[in-house]
């Protein structure tokens, strides 16, 4: 992870910055608050430097269902919804969970393609979603939304994106118990969204790979 910042950051597409922690805590306490801190801190530096942020983790992807880009999909949903402006737009969270049913004939430095067995259930909206923030508008980010909009912009609203046309791709394995992971197993169901996208992902994840001196099969 650290030769891939410093090779991003080598090419002015990545800053990273160094977060001590926000609190004196210790586990998973002082991993809850210092995100929350770390997520202000980036949208804070970026006030006036981006129209939106895309608020994921790096084991999380938001995939369009019916467009081939981020910025189609912006112009189909402000369209949809008359409004021009929006000061963010959630998707939820659906669960690829990696122990369920790889396909091992993609190239297996593409998670996206490898694992395509998700959840058929989805995180309610605002629970743990992921999101586009416009940094202008909104005065608190917390567990990647908008917590604390600012209504600055008259008929500015936050969006809830129906999942037919986004949803969040979260590749993890299953942490919760064992018979709420069963449940997941047991209504989980192929979806080949992801594949869509393989042509244009799969040539420049392999050159960077190459770059960084992972051998790539």
């Amino acid at each position: 992870m650290t030769a891939a910042f410093r090779l991003y950051s080598d090419r002015g597409w990545l800053r990273v910055f160094p977060a001590p922690p926000a609190l004196d805590l210790a586990g998973i306490d002082r991993f809850k608050v210092g995100s929350a801190a770390v997520l202000n801190d980036c949208m804070m530096r970026n006030v006036y430097r981006y129209r939106l942020l895309i608020v994921v983790d790096l084991d999380e992807v938001i995939f369009p269902r019916l467009h081939r880009s981020y910025s189609a999909m912006l112009d189909h949903l402000n369209r949809a919804n008359k409004l021009d402006l929006r000061s963010g737009y959630s998707f939820q969270n659906a669960y690829f969970f990696l122990e369920l049913r790889p396909d091992r004939t993609q190239p297996a430095y593409l998670r996206t393609a490898v694992h395509r067995t998700r959840s058929s259930t989805l995180r309610t909206y605002r629970v743990a979603p992921k999101s586009f923030v416009d940094p202008l508008q909104c005065l608190s980010v917390f567990n990647h939304f908008c917590f604390l909009p600012l209504k600055v912009r008259p008929g500015s609203s936050h969006l809830d994106v129906h999942p037919s046309v986004a949803v969040t791709h979260h590749y993890r394995r299953c942490a919760f118990s064992k018979t709420a992971c069963q449940e997941f197993y047991n209504a989980s169901y192929e979806d080949d969204i992801a594949l869509r996208f393989k042509n244009d992902l799969e040539p420049r994840v392999k050159v960077t790979l190459e770059q960084l001196g992972v051998p790539v099969t």
